[in-house]
C-alpha cells in the first residue's frame, strides 16, 4: 500500500470514528496534520485532508435533509458535504511543504486557519478537539501542545513519540476530573419535537409553554436551564402570557434560562406588537434570562444557510463579535447554542474570558436519526476536560 493510500485509510477511520463520538478515535484526531505533512506532494496532502473532513462530517448529508426538509435534493446535500470538506482542507494544502523542518510552525498555522472565521464558521472536526482527551486539565498549554505535536512527530518521530506518550499518560494520571455543576443549577431536557420549525401549531406551543412553566415552578433549583427555541418567538404578547409565572419565579428567588427566537427589524429594533407575527423573516436565536435575574444572550454562529442566510433579509444574523459569556447567579456562563457545539471558535472565544461553567443548549429533534447529538456531547465534554470546567446540557428532542 502506498503512503498516500495508507494515510487516506488512517484519516478516514479516525474521522469517521470521531463523527460517531468514539472517544478512543477522537483522541487520534491530532494525527491528521501529521498524515498530510508526510505526503510527497501538495496534491496528495489535499486528498488526505479532504478525506479526513469528509469522514468527520458525513452526517451532514442526512442532517441537511432533516433540517431543511424536502427543499434540498440528495445531490445538493452531497455537494454541500463535499464543498465544505474541500474548503476546510484548503489550509492544510497551503501549509504543506517538502521541507520537514518547517512543519513545526506550518502545521499550527493550518490548524488555526481552519478554526478562525471565515472557515471557522464551518470548522467542525478540528484536530485540536483531541486536546482534552490527550492533555486534560492543562488548558491553553494542552491546546498549544496538540497543535505543535504533529509537526514535531514529522521531524523527530522516535523521540517525540516517546515524550508525547509519557506526557499524555502523566496528564491523564494527575487529572482529577471535571468539577460538578454549580450547586442549585439544573438543566432540563424536553421532548417537544419540531416546535420551532416547519408548520407551527399554536396548541403545541401553548402546551410546551405550560410544561416549561410548571417545571420551573416545581423545581427546587435556583437556576433552571431549558433547551434552544422551546419558545419559537418571544414577542410582547409572549411576555404578557409569561408575566405571572415570571413574577412567581422572582418571588421564589429562581432564574430560568430559556431558548427563544426574538423578532427584529433590519436595524435590530424590536418590532412593535402589531408587527410581531409568526412570519417574521429576521430574528435572533437567543437565550432569555428571566426571573430573579434578567438578561439576554445572542447566538454567535447560527447554522450557515439553514439559519444564517448571507445576502438575505431573513434568518438569523451572524453575531461573531458577540460576548461568549453571560453572568448568571454569581457564575460566568459560557453558552454554546446547538451548532456552535460542533465548532472550535465559539468555545475558544468563550474560554478566553474565563467562564466558570459551560451551558450547552440545543434543539436536536431534527438530528435524532444521526450521530450529531452524541458528537455534540462528546466535543463539549472534551473541552470541559481540557479547561476543567463543569457543564450543563439541555436538549429538545
Amino acid at each position: 500500500m502506498t503512503r498516500l493510500a495508507a494515510s487516506i485509510v488512517a484519516v478516514a477511520a479516525i474521522s469517521i470514528g470521531a463523527s460517531l463520538a468514539c472517544v478512543p478515535l477522537m483522541s487520534l484526531m491530532f494525527l491528521m496534520p501529521f498524515f498530510t505533512a508526510i505526503q510527497r506532494s501538495r496534491v496528495a496532502a489535499y486528498f488526505v485532508s479532504v478525506t479526513y473532513y469528509a469522514g468527520g462530517s458525513w452526517a451532514l448529508v442526512p442532517a441537511a435533509r432533516n433540517f431543511f426538509g424536502a427543499t434540498p435534493s440528495p445531490a445538493a446535500s452531497v455537494l454541500l458535504w463535499l464543498g465544505t470538506s474541500a474548503l476546510l482542507a484548503a489550509p492544510w494544502t497551503l501549509v504543506w511543504t517538502p521541507n520537514r523542518d518547517q512543519t513545526v510552525w506550518r502545521l499550527p498555522i493550518g490548524a488555526l486557519a481552519a478554526v478562525l472565521p471565515p472557515l471557522g464558521l464551518i470548522g467542525w472536526a478540528s484536530p485540536l478537539t483531541s486536546a482534552g482527551i490527550l492533555f486534560p486539565g492543562t488548558g491553553w498549554f494542552g491546546l498549544i501542545a496538540t497543535a505543535v505535536l504533529p509537526g514535531l512527530l514529522v521531524r523527530r518521530p522516535r523521540v517525540v513519540w516517546a515524550a508525547a506518550a509519557a506526557s499524555i499518560l502523566l496528564s491523564n494520571l494527575v487529572f482529577t476530573g471535571i468539577p460538578a455543576p454549580p450547586a442549585g443549577w439544573e438543566a432540563v431536557d424536553t421532548h417537544f419535537g419540531g416546535i420551532a420549525h416547519g408548520v407551527q401549531s399554536p396548541m403545541k406551543e401553548f402546551a410546551a409553554a405550560e410544561s416549561i412553566q410548571n417545571r420551573a415552578r416545581a423545581s427546587t433549583a435556583q437556576v433552571i436551564v431549558f433547551p434552544e427555541t422551546v419558545v419559537p418567538m418571544w414577542t410582547e404578547a409572549t411576555d404578557l402570557f409569561w408575566q405571572q409565572t415570571l413574577a412567581e419565579l422572582r418571588a421564589s428567588g429562581k432564574t430560568i434560562l430559556l431558548g427563544a427566537g426574538r423578532p427584529v427589524l433590519v436595524n435590530d429594533r424590536v418590532r412593535p406588537l402589531s408587527e410581531q407575527v409568526r412570519t417574521t423573516p429576521r430574528y435572533r436565536n437567543t437565550v432569555l434570562i428571566a426571573g430573579t435575574e434578567k438578561g439576554i444572550f445572542y447566538q454567535r454562529i447560527p447554522v450557515p444557510l439553514g439559519m444564517w442566510k448571507p445576502f438575505s433579509h431573513s434568518g438569523v444574523p451572524l453575531n461573531l463579535p458577540g460576548p461568549g459569556v453571560v453572568p448568571v447567579a454569581g457564575q460566568r456562563a459560557a453558552v454554546l447554542i446547538c451548532y456552535e457545539q460542533l465548532l472550535t471558535w465559539p468555545i475558544l472565544q468563550s474560554v478566553s474570558v474565563r467562564p466558570s461553567v459551560i451551558l450547552a443548549i440545543a434543539n436536536d429533534y431534527w438530528a435524532t436519526s444521526t450521530p450529531i447529538p452524541r458528537c455534540q456531547a462528546a466535543i463539549v465534554s472534551t473541552w470541559c476536560r481540557l479547561f476543567r470546567l463543569p457543564s450543563l446540557s439541555a436538549t429538545n428532542h
